[in-house]
């Protein structure tokens, strides 16, 4: 399996448990608790901090010579970053001016 590949989905597997578990405890401790107390659940987005270990997916040995990034994985990169600030804007403008409209 490609290293961004790996990367990516350890990225998108940390995120996702740590919205699940942060929104799981807060509404247990929301039922429970008084919502001041209910805010400690937010320190699950300490988990967070385990995408610093992202790296280590590139890790290649000195002897095993390979190449991790061409120009056709820069030119997919390049379109899909703009198709995401596009969608950003969309939504942004949307959220805002919808609204105001």
């Amino acid at each position: 399996m490609h290293p961004q590949i790996r990367h990516a989905r350890f990225n998108l597997i940390v995120c996702s448990a740590t919205i699940v578990l942060t929104s799981a405890a807060y509404l247990l401790m929301l039922r429970f608790l008084d919502p001041q107390r209910a805010r400690a659940a937010f320190g699950f987005f300490g988990l967070l901090g385990l995408l610093g270990l992202g790296p280590t997916f590139y890790h290649i040995k000195p002897s095993e010579a390979r190449v991790i990034l061409d120009e056709r994985d820069k030119q997919i990169g390049d379109r899909s970053q703009v198709v995401a600030w596009r969608i950003v804007w969309l939504y942004w403008s949307l959220a805002c001016l919808g609204p105001w409209a």
